[in-house]
């Protein structure tokens, strides 16, 4: 699966606060809004990972997601879906079409993302 990355500059507010922004994208696909929390791990020596905490416990325990595709949705759409559950640390996501079968521009869009 792609990696989703922007560059971001890291801006000093106070006397000891970093911020960085985050994507306005990003920010929608995991349906958070200002005011909202955000976990974060350093991991090793150069890597952050940020959790949203109402995803955290799925997180740790790695479980199966199901995203429903309606008729009608774009393939980026559906990308992005996949992206943000596969970063998030779903092991396992599963498509369910809202209709019965994904258009063959859905499968074949769910194909080479995977």
């Amino acid at each position: 699966m792609e990696e989703q990355g922007e560059t971001r500059k890291i801006q000093f507010t106070g006397k000891s606060t970093y911020t960085v922004s985050l994507p306005k994208q990003w920010i929608s696909e995991l349906g958070l809004k200002q005011g909202d929390q955000v976990r974060m791990v350093r991991k090793g020596s150069s890597t952050l990972e940020l959790y949203p905490p109402k995803f955290e416990s799925r997180i740790q325990k790695k479980e199966d997601a199901t995203i429903e595709i309606a008729e009608d949705e774009k393939p980026d759409a559906i990308v992005r879906k996949l992206i943000s559950l596969y970063f998030l640390g779903f092991k396992t996501i599963n498509l369910k079409s809202k209709t019965g079968r994904l258009n063959p521009i859905q499968r074949n869009t769910t194909k080479e993302a995977v």
